[in-house]
This record gives structure tokens, C-alpha cells and sequence, in this order.
């Protein structure tokens, strides 16, 4: 079996995450849905990208993340430089 580097598992996470927050998404969703892992995971993978200042908390809601560009940004991170 082979086994994944973390490194790159983690900025394939990121780079999952990111494209699919254009509208904000509560993190439960995302947990369940996009990223398929605990809720703690989660959270861990969306502060670490909030220091990143790749995504931000909705000021409407409590829980749900939206990346930092807004619904018009870029949708991929090809114009970010990842440094995990």
C-alpha cells in the first residue's frame, strides 16, 4: 500500500476547499461533504487556512467560511503560493 505524503494531502485539501468556497459553507458540510473527515480535522485544516488568509469566518454567520476573495475572486489558488 502506499502510503501519502502529508504534505501534499494537506495543500490537495486546501486546494479542494478553497475552489469550493465561493459562497460560504458551514464547516459541518464541509466536514461531512467536501472533505470527509471529523469535524475537528476540519476545523484544524480551515484556522490553519484563515492564518493562510485564504479563507475568513461570514460576518452573518457563525460556522460558515468563505474564501478571503469573495464570490468574485479567483476560484483556484493558482496566484497563491502555498506554505504549509
Amino acid at each position: 500500500m502506499e502510503s501519502k505524503n502529508p504534505v501534499v494531502e494537506e495543500q490537495r485539501k486546501i486546494q479542494l476547499l478553497f475552489s469550493k468556497l465561493r459562497s460560504p459553507i458551514h464547516y459541518s458540510y464541509i466536514s461531512q461533504y467536501i472533505l470527509r473527515e471529523t469535524q475537528e480535522d476540519t476545523i484544524k485544516l480551515l484556522d490553519k487556512m484563515q492564518e493562510m488568509g485564504l479563507v475568513v469566518e461570514s460576518h452573518y454567520a457563525k460556522g460558515y467560511f468563505v474564501n478571503a476573495t469573495g464570490p468574485s475572486g479567483p476560484s483556484s489558488l493558482s496566484n497563491f503560493s502555498l506554505k504549509i
